[in-house]
Parts: structure tokens; sequence; C-alpha cells
């Protein structure tokens, strides 16, 4: 045997080995032909994957690459896309821009030349050139300043950015973070800059959307939902106003407060929660307006037929202000079962919210014949009164609808304190025997029906000259405001009047 085949390596004295290394000098062979032919390939052109600005210039020669950036140039646009889909397109001649990219782009180009191709496949390769780029920035700040993308316009408003906030949801029915409103309302100065720096590149699109990329560009809120005090209201104020307090006010009619009521009126500072007292006022006085119905001008169509409008008195509805107040108040301090509330915020419906509802007994400084909430003035028995007629000089009781009995009268005189006032009141009271006292008299008198609480009412006075009766006669006989009844008259008149119905006094 060949002394230099026993020399060699025992693989290599097999077949197998034989064949091994005869595939392996063959790929060598291949992998440095393809490494060779990249290279002599890539030799006068730009490396596989490479971009300049936004366009791709892979492949090509220096001379495609340049004619390639002068064409983009010579009818360059800048697109800027915004929130909301605005757009904004900056024309070259716009702004007067112009590039310069000879020195540049080769510069660029024999520095990516001193590298191999072969190391760089598979990445890709911006090239950020000199373009020289100058434009009028006057010209630019006005174009931008004057955009709908800076001052809106119908189809496209520019809403300022908005802060998350702790909010009533009408959804859920109870208190929520509400999340931040980004708007899009422009930082000029930011926006110019972010224009400027792709005009230099020769970008043809910004899209001010990208936050990572333009995280300033947008003027933004000052507090996001993350921010944990927004949470620490929440868990105060859920508690306090998740409740409902109701007054039945007549059979049909309610009124209700509720959580987004209440939450009006909460103030919260440091963890505590407390109560706007003058606003709690106001509506309760508010509310006592809503239903009162004393001193409204009521209108009816007196003996004569013709119509009558009367205002004043004390006849209608009043609710008690300072009790409903005190009502209120111990509503909005009780402490509520926290199981119930929860049980509510998992599923606000009607079962849950009457466990969380606080029942008040309405109470009335004074009532009235009936309620009508879209007309005051209709709060009376329109069938059944009683009307004194100054002028006259007469009582008219009416019974459905009709005069069922009439008296003459005298008033009080028309002097200072003794005057019979008009307006609409009610009658409060009867005695069949009473003594009216003044600073100078006490009179005995019999058929007592109180119309006033000052004093004044009807009664019999058998002192008054009946006989020479005349409707003058109250000028120098008149009463200290009380109506004056002969004895009969006085009678059927107490007869007649009912307790708290309405009587129209009028001249």
């Amino acid at each position: 045997m060949d002394n230099r085949e026993t020399q060699k390596p025992s693989w290599i004295r097999t077949k197998k080995g034989k064949a091994m290394l005869i595939a392996t000098i063959a790929t060598l062979v291949v992998v440095i032909g393809i490494v060779l032919g990249i290279h002599i390939y890539y030799m006068n052109r730009w490396y596989s994957n490479t971009w300049i600005g936004d366009r791709e210039v892979s492949g090509m020669t220096y001379e495609e690459s340049a004619e390639l950036i002068n064409r983009v140039f010579s009818t360059y646009q800048l697109k800027i896309t915004g929130r909301n889909n605005g757009t904004l397109t900056i024309g070259k001649d716009d702004i007067d821009y112009q590039v310069d990219i000879k020195d540049s782009l080769q510069k660029k180009y024999d520095e990516q030349h001193d590298s191999l191709p072969f190391f760089s496949l598979g990445k890709r390769k911006q090239v950020d050139i000199d373009l020289g780029a100058s434009y009028d920035e006057k010209k630019l700040d006005a174009l931008v300043g004057q955009s709908d993308l800076s001052t809106g316009s119908e189809s496209y408003p520019v809403t300022q950015p908005q802060n998350a906030k702790v909010a009533f949801s009408s959804e859920k029915k109870y208190l929520v973070i509400e999340k931040e409103y980004l708007g899009n309302t422009l930082n000029h100065d930011e926006l110019i800059t972010a224009i400027g720096k792709a005009l230099k590149s020769g970008h043809e699109k910004v899209n001010l959307t990208d936050e990572k990329k333009y995280p300033d560009v947008y003027e933004k809120p000052s507090i996001y939902s993350t921010d944990p005090s927004l949470q620490q209201k929440v868990d105060a104020c859920n508690p306090v106003i998740l409740r409902w307090i109701t007054w039945t006010i007549q059979k049909d009619i309610k009124e209700t407060i509720g959580p987004k009521q209440i939450y009006k009126w909460c103030n919260y500072k440091n963890g505590k929660v407390t109560f706007d007292n003058q606003a709690i006022e106001k509506w309760v006085e508010k509310t006592c307006f809503k239903y009162k119905t004393i001193g409204v001008t009521r209108s009816f169509k007196s003996h004569n037929g013709k119509t009558v409008s009367v205002t004043g008195g004390d006849y209608g509805w009043q609710l008690v202000y300072d009790t409903m107040l005190k009502q209120l108040t111990s509503a909005l301090k009780k402490t509520m079962d926290a199981n119930k509330q929860k049980a509510y915020m998992e599923n606000p419906d009607a079962t849950q919210k009457k466990a969380l509802t606080i029942k008040k007994k309405t109470k009335f400084a004074n009532t009235a014949f009936t309620m009508n909430i879209d007309d005051k003035t209709k709060d009376w028995d329109t069938e059944n009164f009683t009307e004194i007629d100054l002028t006259a000089q007469k009582v008219y009781v009416w019974r459905n609808g009709k005069v069922a009995f009439k008296c003459r009268t005298i008033s009080g005189k028309p002097v200072k304190d003794r005057q019979t006032r008009t307006g609409a009141y009610f009658i409060k009271e009867h005695q069949t025997h009473r003594t009216l006292r003044g600073d100078n008299y006490a009179t005995p008198v019999n058929n007592w029906v109180r119309i006033m609480w000052t004093g004044t009412g009807f009664h019999g006075a058998p002192w008054q000259p009946w006989s020479r009766w005349s409707k003058t006669l109250y000028r120098s006989r008149g009463s200290h405001g009380c109506l004056n009844l002969s004895p009969s008259d006085s009678k059927k008149i107490y007869d007649l009047t009912k307790y708290r119905e309405m009587v129209f006094i009028h001249y």
C-alpha cells in the first residue's frame, strides 16, 4: 500500500469520507460563487432593501437613484394626517421648497459600498441623506396656522382636550371614571418642528396620530383616567349618593331626589364628602314654590256674568319649607346598607332601587281643593265657593255652579287699618258665639265664620241700620274689616259656607 495513502485521516480513506469531502468543497465553491456574484452585482448598485426617505432604491445604480430622487422632488408634496381624519397637504410651490442632493447622495452611496453587501442582506437600510432642503419658513408658518387642521372648520371641528373625571353614568346609574378626551387641538410650535424635520428628510407623509413619534404635537389633558385620586373619589362618593328620597305630594304626584342630583350637591376634598347646604336649601325652596298656589291670580265668572281676576289671599297649596329641609338633610346623612348598595351596583333594577329608597311624609302648611300641576290657578272648587263683591256690597254663595244664596253686607270702613282686603281666602272656622276684640272694643257676635287669620270674617251685626242699607253705607258705617250681616243672613251664611272652601273678595 502506498505510504501516502496511509498518512491520510481514516475517514478520507473510505468511500463515504471521500464523498463528504467532495460535497464540502462543492458547497464552498457555490457559497463563494454566490458571495462573489452578489458583490459583483451590487458593485455599482445600491444594496438590497435600501430606502431613501419614503422611496426604495434597492438594486438601482447611483444614476438611477439620483434620477428617481430628483423626479420625486420635482413634484414633491408632504401629506400630513391628524386625528379625526384631518389632513393637510403642503405642495412644493406653497413654501418654495428646493433640494440639492448631489453631494450627499454620492457620499451615502460610497459609504454603503465600504462594506460587503452580503453581510447586510435582509435588513432594511434607511439612508438619511442631507437633501440640502430649503423653504420659506414664514410661508410654512402661515399655511399651517390657517389650515383646517389648526383652526378647524365646519367639516373639521377642532376640540380641546378634556380631563378624565368622576361622572354619573346614565347607563350604570352610579359614579364612574369618565375617560379623558384627547381632542385634536395642535401645539403649533411642535407641529412646525415635526413638519420641518419631515421636509429636511424628504418624507412625503407625516402621521401625527403616531403618539410615540410625535408625543407632544397635540395638547394633552392634565388628568388621565389612571389617576388614583379619581378612583378614591368614586369610592368615597358612591356610598353617599346611592339613595333615593321621595315625598308623595298627591296620590299620583311624587317628588324624588336620586343619586344624580345628590352628586351635584357633593363637595369632595381630601377623601371627605360634604354637602353644599346652600344648593340644598335652594332646591327645597324651588320645590316648595313648584307646588305653591297661594297668591296666584285666579279668574272666575262673577254673579253678573263678567270675568273677574283676583290676586293675593291665602287660599292654595303650600309645603312646609323647614320640615322638608330637615327631612332631606337627615336622609342625606343617613348611613345606608353597603350590601344593598353593592347589590344595586351589580343589578340596578327597580327592586334594588326600592331597597335604597327613603320615604318622607309630606307636610303642608296649607291645602286646597285639588292640585293641578299644569295650571296652578285651577286648584279650587269652581262649582262651590263664596263671592264677596265689595262694590255691590253683597255676598253670593255658589252651589253646583249657580248662585244659591245672596245677601247684603257692610264691609270695612275705607280708612287705614279698617278696609276689607281683597284676595282669595278659605273658610277657616265656624263659631256660633264669639267676642271680637280690638284696640278699643270687645264685641260679642253670633254666627262667626272666619275668613282671615287676622280677624276678618262673617258675623251677625244687629246694630247696623239694615232698613236703610245701601252699597255706600260702609263708607260711614263700615266695620273694622269684617263682613257685617243681618242676623238672619248671618245664620244662612253660617250654615251654607264650608270649611276650607274658597272665598273671593273683590271690587
